[in-house]
């Protein structure tokens, strides 16, 4: 069973994560924001990760700076250690692209990088470069499973 949306298209296997859905994103402006850079989320969890893997290189002084800020989410980082860089694989044909295992790398060269979208929707023609995500949009847009 799934729960639908009755504002757009979008569909969830459980009835908290359409609650969520409409709560926090459908129809509505990002309400958390980076305190490093202009960037907005409609989740306070992406924002997180937004800043795990964006500011990695930020040092601990900044995030004490801006501690009233993610006390609001009642997830104050540890301030015992530093952020810390990985040594990224960037990608060979220069798209800008970088990666901290191999095996991603390897995935987006074989689908993404310079390639031609290779799934196709049937319902409408949109291209997708994962199959995934033609399925999600088959489920989601078509209410059709493939």
């Amino acid at each position: 069973m799934r729960f639908f949306c009755t504002n757009c298209p979008r569909s969830y296997k459980y009835k908290q994560d359409l609650k969520r859905h409409q709560t926090l994103e459908c129809g509505k402006e990002p309400q958390f924001s980076c305190p490093f850079c202009p960037k907005k989320c409609k989740r306070k969890t992406h924002l997180r990760n937004h800043v795990v893997n964006k500011h990695k290189s930020v040092y601990v002084d900044i995030f004490k700076m801006h501690m009233s800020y993610w006390e609001k989410f009642n997830s104050v980082p540890d301030f015992g250690y530093r952020i810390e860089t990985y040594n990224a694989v960037y990608c060979p044909n220069n798209c800008g692209r970088k990666y901290k295992h191999k095996h991603h790398l390897n995935r987006h060269l074989k689908y993404e990088c310079g390639v031609r979208k290779q799934f196709v929707c049937d319902e409408c023609g949109r291209s997708f470069a994962h199959k995934c995500n033609l399925k999600n949009h088959s489920i989601i847009v078509h209410k059709k499973i493939i």
